[in-house]
């Protein structure tokens, strides 16, 4: 969200079925095309020097022997991330 104007961040919590879901949601510039397969790649960032492209790796690391799965839609303007987590 660095190079937007308006700069909002959601976060939401809701269970569905036998999940946990954690919704998150930004009015950053989005996730381009060529970023998109490598974005749970370690060091994979388009933010320059100052980020080391690592949230994304490190979070699904940790999370993934919880049976945590990790799903995304992006657009120019909002990109939203959800975590699930079975109960």
């Amino acid at each position: 969200m660095e190079e937007t104007l308006s700069k909002e961040l959601m976060v939401a919590t809701s269970t569905q079925d036998d999940q946990v879901q954690v919704m998150i949601r930004d009015t950053g510039c989005g996730i381009s095309e060529k970023m998109k397969p490598h974005l749970f790649k370690p060091f994979c960032t388009n933010k320059g020097e100052k980020h080391h492209g690592l949230g994304l790796f490190i979070s699904r690391e940790l999370l993934a022997p919880y049976g945590a799965t990790f799903s995304y839609s992006s657009r120019q303007g909002e990109t939203t991330f959800l975590v699930r987590f079975p109960i």
